[in-house]
């Protein structure tokens, strides 16, 4: 039985197959990730991006305890919300933004990125499993 914590599992490993210049939101990435089995899929959908979320928090908690040599390489500055702006506030917006600005990824005038121009498509390097990705 699929656990939360495979599930980010999972989810880490998607991001890492971002490429530089190319951005996701945590929804896309969810829809990736099947519900774990037994579970209602309606209310899998309604909590999963979130879920998302939650791994790439749990991965900052733990490189800020543990060796980060050991931890994965996780690019999770490409991971946006679903209209393409950051999820982050101050300073960690900033450097997100600094990070993919250097990627060659653009901002428009409400400092959100173009998701039809630079979302990554999963099925693109043809490993993602799960349902079609979400906006």
């Amino acid at each position: 039985m699929a656990t939360w914590r495979q599930f980010e599992r999972q989810a880490l490993d998607l991001i890492s197959r971002i490429p530089p210049g190319r951005v996701s939101s945590y929804g896309r990435i969810a829809a990736c990730i099947p519900p774990p089995p037994g579970m209602d899929p309606n209310g899998y959908r309604r909590i999963a991006a979130r879920k998302v979320g939650t791994a790439l928090r749990n991965l900052g908690r733990q490189s800020a305890r543990a060796d980060s040599a050991e931890l994965p390489s996780v690019p999770w500055h490409r991971v946006l919300n679903y209209r393409g702006c950051s999820s982050l506030d101050g300073q960690a917006a900033d450097l997100q933004r600094a990070l993919l600005e250097a990627e060659g990824v653009s901002f428009d005038d409400s400092g959100c990125v173009d998701m039809a121009r630079f979302a990554w498509d999963f099925s693109e390097e043809g490993g993602a499993q799960g349902q079609d990705p979400a906006p």
